[in-house]
């Protein structure tokens, strides 16, 4: 009985909880001005798919401690890196690749490949000491 109530916790959980993202960068800077928080971007590659840029999505951006601290933290930005709609600087050539921006668009970091999820939170820790939270 208490392992289906934990699965079906489970269930409901992750039919719910994920990371709202933007997909225009534009919106994604304005509201970042707006709200006084960095902008993390995800860029991936679509064409032709990249493995670990799946990999990253699909685990460790989807693990409910880093959903929420993306979620509370950040104005969460996915893009496709060969779609070009957004500033040259954020082209990169190896993917997955997350920036963090600060509200006013400059690079804080730079984050090149797939991370699991500890060593994505060290990550993380690193850019919450950036912002003094």
């Amino acid at each position: 009985m208490k392992k289906t109530a934990v699965l079906v916790t489970m269930l409901v959980y992750s039919l719910f909880a994920s990371i709202e993202w933007h997909k225009s960068y534009e919106e994604a800077l304005a509201e970042a001005k707006r709200t006084n928080r960095p902008v993390f971007v995800f860029m991936q590659r679509k064409e032709p798919p990249c493995r670990w840029c799946e990999l990253m999505k699909n685990t460790t951006l989807k693990d409910s401690e880093i959903e929420k601290k993306i979620e509370e933290n950040f104005i969460p930005l996915m893009l496709t890196r060969e779609k070009r709609n957004y500033p040259k600087k954020l082209y990169s050539r190896y993917v997955p690749t997350i920036y963090v921006l600060s509200p006013d668009g400059k690079i804080v970091k730079k984050i090149v490949g797939y991370w699991d999820k500890k060593d994505f939170l060290s990550d993380l820790k690193d850019i919450d000491r950036v912002f003094k939270r």
